[in-house]
């Protein structure tokens, strides 16, 4: 599980990503990452930062979908 936050989200704390993380591997998940994004508002992590956005994204499927 992936979970990507804006660490400037007025909308939703980071950490409910956090919690949502904790309870996944609570109930025997694997592979949980959490990545936040510095000044990123809801839901624009991805126009905050592309490249870094885009590359944690296939960094996670890369190693975890073969």
């Amino acid at each position: 599980m992936l979970l990507i936050h804006g660490e400037a989200d007025p909308d939703i704390p980071q950490s409910e990503s956090a919690k949502i993380l904790a309870a996944y591997t609570q109930a025997g998940g694997t592979a949980g990452q959490l990545v936040t994004f510095p000044g990123a508002e809801h839901v624009r992590s991805y126009p905050k930062d592309p490249a870094r956005y885009e590359q944690t994204l296939l960094a996670f499927l890369g190693q975890y979908l073969k």
